[in-house]
C-alpha cells in the first residue's frame, strides 16, 4: 500500500512492523473484560507541522498467558490545547467505564508533560506516569511479537491510520500513534505477566 498506492518507499530491512503481521478481528467477544490499557502520547505545541497528541485504547480479554488484547478503533489522533487534552482523556476515561473496568492509562511524565497525569488523578482517573527514555523505535520493537503471534489485534474498520503508522514508521512523517500503542501494549504485557510497574516502555 505504501509503495504501490502512496509512493512511499519502506524498506523491509528497517521496517519496525511488517503488513502480513498484522491481524484483525470483526468484533468484541462476549467475555468479561480483564483489563483496559490506554496509551497516551502528548504533544504541547499546536502548530501545523507539530505532533498530535494520540491515544489508543486495548481492551484484553483472557489472563496469563491466554490473554489477547483487542485495540479499539477510532483511536484519537489530534492537536490540542492543553485544556481540551485534559477533557478529552476525562471524557474517554469517563465512556470506558460506563461499559468496562476500571480504565488504567498510561502517559507520559517527560518533564512539563507531569501536570497532565496528576491532573487526571486528582479527577479520579486511575494514571500510571511514564517515563520513556528508550528511542520510539525500541518501544515499537518491544510490541512485535505480540503483534506477530496474535496476542494483539486490530479492528477491520476504524484503524487505517495507526495501521500505516505503525507499518509505515520510520517514513511517515508522525509516528505519535505508534508511541500511544506502544505504552499500552505495554501496560497490558504488565498485566498479563503480573510484572511491577516501570518507569518506561522499551
Amino acid at each position: 500500500w505504501q509503495q504501490e498506492y502512496l509512493l512511499t518507499i519502506v524498506n523491509d530491512e528497517t521496517r519496525v512492523i511488517h503488513p502480513e503481521w498484522i491481524r484483525y478481528y470483526d468484533s468484541l467477544p462476549q467475555l468479561p473484560v480483564r483489563g483496559i490499557f490506554v496509551g497516551v502520547d502528548l504533544a504541547i505545541s499546536e502548530k501545523e507541522s507539530a505532533d498530535c497528541t494520540s491515544m489508543v485504547v486495548i481492551l484484553m480479554y483472557g489472563e496469563g498467558k491466554t490473554a489477547v488484547g483487542y485495540v479499539l478503533p477510532n483511536s484519537i489522533n489530534r492537536r490540542m490545547p492543553f485544556h481540551q487534552t485534559i477533557e478529552t482523556m476525562l471524557e474517554l476515561n469517563k465512556t470506558l467505564k460506563t461499559k468496562y473496568p476500571m480504565p488504567k492509562f498510561f502517559v507520559e511524565e517527560n518533564g512539563f508533560q507531569v501536570i497532565y497525569g496528576q491532573m487526571l488523578k486528582e479527577k479520579g482517573a486511575y494514571v500510571e506516569g511514564i517515563r520513556n527514555t528508550n528511542d520510539k523505535r525500541s518501544r515499537l520493537s518491544f510490541t512485535t511479537y505480540h503483534i506477530q503471534n496474535g496476542t494483539i489485534l486490530f479492528p477491520v474498520q476504524g484503524g487505517d491510520e495507526l495501521h500505516t503508522q505503525l507499518i509505515g514508521f520510520g517514513v511517515e512523517r508522525h509516528d505519535d500513534l505508534c508511541d500511544a500503542f506502544s505504552m499500552a501494549v505495554g501496560g497490558m504485557i504488565e498485566k498479563m505477566h503480573k510484572l511491577p510497574p516501570r518507569v518506561f516502555v522499551g
